[in-house]
């Protein structure tokens, strides 16, 4: 691969605005350097499923190392028959400059997941913390107490406790009707 390809890579990486973006500029640039090549999709395994990521447009299937995932691969795809034997070194190479891209933008796109997740989690605390301090008031209860009925009725009512809590902490902080008449 030339040195040329190495750094438009690298600066589709740079140029990049998430994982999906990244893979289709790197499927345009896969069709533009392997001979032969019409078209370029990206498949990777994931949770026991492949998947298609991205293509260059709306088989020579070159395996792609992806750390922590197996089956990842460079989809090639040409309009005559034998159409790709020439550019199977180039794909190739190509696969394997790919690979260090894909890595990266996959480790941001886990990372964007972290965050959002932590996120998430921050602020279902936050309403189950609520939701146990009106039930503290209410039934003058201590908080280990009012958690436990809270898990039972999440359980017995089949719905994630972040949810009933939401439900009651809303519940409680609807204006009342009757009020004020």
């Amino acid at each position: 691969m030339s040195s040329e390809t190495s750094d438009t890579l690298d600066q589709a990486m740079v140029r990049s605005s998430g994982l999906d973006p990244m893979l289709r500029d790197l499927t345009d640039r896969a069709v533009q350097e392997v001979p032969g090549a019409d078209a370029c999709s990206i498949t990777v395994r994931r949770a026991g499923r492949l998947l298609t990521l991205a293509g260059s447009d709306g088989m020579l299937a070159v395996p792609v190392a992806v750390e922590g995932e197996k089956g990842a691969a460079l989809n090639f795809y040409g309009v005559r028959a034998r159409a790709l034997d020439p550019g199977r070194d180039a794909a190739r190479a190509f696969a394997a400059r790919a690979g260090d891209a894909i890595d990266v933008a996959l480790r941001i796109e886990r990372r964007r997941q972290s965050a959002a997740d932590v996120r998430t989690a921050l602020l279902s605390r936050s309403v189950i913390d609520q939701a146990i301090g009106i039930l503290m008031a209410r039934e003058r209860i201590d908080a280990r107490i009012a958690l436990e009925r809270l898990r039972r009725a999440s359980q017995d009512r089949n719905v994630k406790l972040r949810d009933l809590c939401g439900q009651l902490v809303a519940r409680v902080a609807a204006p009342d009707s009757r009020r004020g008449k």
